[in-house]
């Protein structure tokens, strides 16, 4: 006889604002703005964007709830849509002749924003419990202790002043992106008390993609329309999340276990990015 139970849990709660206008100016605003919160007692795989670690006891599914892989509590949206006022039947020059119109006539530039906090940052220590193999204590992973509040180990800051190793910078023993101060080791074959997911968010992300279009009347039933797009038009980066193991020497019962320092305690280090560089291309579609 199986028994199956279902242990796990998602809670969301959110509050969603839109707001849409269509201007007799030729301007079109569409703007959205989303905060939430997720809770949950779930892990799955990471991703580039979202970093993840397992349970530490699988017997404890209570133990495990924090602020959830995906969770983002403020996202803002806006997409901008503006037929420039000049050519024929326009504000401007709306009585140009057709080779002038051709060429001031028809311009569209479109924008679309998007600008979002990052996701909640887990944490694991180096193993100390790997004498009875990686599932010997109820799961494959080991958390570290808490010196007081988990907030304690967010550190402030834009993350272009908060990148690669701490001793770069001459901080040496103090990542950039996180605070190893605010973490002990756990001993071996214990549970450390640091959640599974910290209030500390990764990286945030701030892209605009901007496009201009220019409309041709080729005839009366076709029509020609010539796009320059720039994504990520500011070649703004987004980061991938820092490192996110608390490096512990040591093993055996008897060793509890000591935290590294310098260049060793790679905790809380941003070395990637995850976005691509402004991408310019130019194109064009005919309907008819």
């Amino acid at each position: 006889m199986n028994v199956s139970s279902t242990n796990g849990f998602s809670r969301y709660n959110s509050l969603a604002v839109k707001v849409q206008k269509r201007l007799a100016s030729g301007l079109t605003l569409l703007s959205t703005y989303t905060w939430s919160a997720n809770w949950d007692n779930l892990w799955s795989a990471g991703s580039q964007v979202y970093a993840t670690y397992g349970p530490q006891d699988i017997y404890n599914p209570k133990a495990e709830r924090s602020r959830a892989l995906n969770n983002v509590p403020n996202r803002f949206t806006m997409a901008i849509s503006y037929n420039l006022p000049f050519g024929r039947g326009q504000r401007f020059m709306g009585s140009a002749p057709w080779y002038v119109n051709e060429l001031i006539g028809g311009w569209q530039i479109n924008d679309e924003w998007t600008l979002q906090n990052g996701v909640p940052l887990s944490i694991q220590q180096t193993d100390l419990s790997t004498q009875y193999g990686p599932t010997g204590i109820g799961g494959t992973y080991q958390r570290p202790n808490l010196v007081g509040d988990a907030h304690a180990a967010c550190l402030s800051g834009r993350p272009q002043s908060r990148l690669g190793s701490a001793t770069v910078y001459g901080n040496i023993g103090q990542p950039q992106y996180l605070n190893a101060a605010a973490f002990t080791p756990a001993r071996p074959y214990t549970f450390g008390n640091a959640p599974r997911m910290l209030p500390c968010q990764g990286p945030g992300s701030n892209n605009s993609d901007i496009s201009i279009n220019k409309n041709f009347k080729v005839t009366e039933r076709v029509n020609a329309q010539f796009r320059a797009e720039a994504l990520n038009a500011f070649n703004t980066p987004q980061f991938g999340n820092p490192t996110l193991t608390y490096v512990v020497t040591g093993n055996g019962a008897a060793n509890a276990g000591t935290a590294a320092s310098g260049t060793a305690q790679t905790l809380g280090n941003v070395s990637t990015q995850i976005n691509y560089s402004r991408i310019i291309q130019l194109g064009g579609r005919i309907s008819f």
